[in-house]
């Protein structure tokens, strides 16, 4: 499997009926993925399992393009951020809690 847009070949050859060229279909539906990808300024890959080892260097959070919330084993301590506009995608995954500032402030 190549680019996101090959998933599609099947379900075009339905809604355009008879016996298309598979081939056809898929050079097709490559150059409006790719099209697609390079107006929105991102790759969209195909959905895949993938396993991370995350090094957050003691910040709260970290960076996971394009994961599904919802899709990560349970666990204790991280979670997604879903994203405002996309609920069902994060791009953030939060590592450790925020604690309660201290009272006292910097000053110069």
């Amino acid at each position: 499997m190549g680019h996101w847009s090959e998933s599609l070949v099947d379900e075009m050859a339905q809604q355009v009926g008879g016996n298309p060229d598979r081939q056809v279909l898929k050079d097709l539906l490559a150059q409006a993925g790719h099209e697609l990808d390079l107006l929105s300024g991102r790759s969209y890959r195909p959905a895949r399992n993938v396993t991370s080892v995350f090094m957050p260097n003691g910040l709260p959070f970290v960076d996971v393009p394009d994961a599904q919330v919802g899709s990560m084993e349970p666990a204790t301590g991280p979670w997604p951020i879903p994203d405002p506009v996309n609920q069902q995608m994060a791009a953030v995954l939060q590592v450790s809690p925020f604690y309660a500032s201290s009272d006292r402030g910097i000053s110069c």
